[in-house]
């Protein structure tokens, strides 16, 4: 499916929901999208044994950053940071 696809259905879905169900499905796009600005990606297994490591904007980092950077999320979550349980988003999206 193209991004234009998901565009159509996106907009299908926001125009054919009620108000709550609109309101988390912001909610998750909204913590997604905080989330993205500081997330890593890993392009394969290997890079990681590689220190292939990037983050969203492109920039290298090396092991030791990486593991910083897991860290702090880490510490973030036991200090009461904002997240959904796979279920959470999964019932969500089903029964939305």
């Amino acid at each position: 499916m193209g991004t234009l696809e998901i565009k159509k259905e996106l907009r299908h879905f926001i125009e054919n929901s009620d108000d709550a169900s609109i309101m988390k499905f912001y909610e998750i796009v909204k913590a997604y999208i905080s989330q993205s600005k500081n997330d890593l990606s890993i392009t394969s297994k290997d890079d990681l044994a590689d220190e292939k490591i990037y983050d969203t904007k492109g920039k290298s980092l090396t092991k030791e950053q990486y593991i910083k950077h897991i860290l702090s999320i880490s510490n973030s979550i036991k200090k009461g940071a904002n997240t959904n349980t796979t279920k959470e988003v999964k019932d969500f999206i089903l029964n939305s």
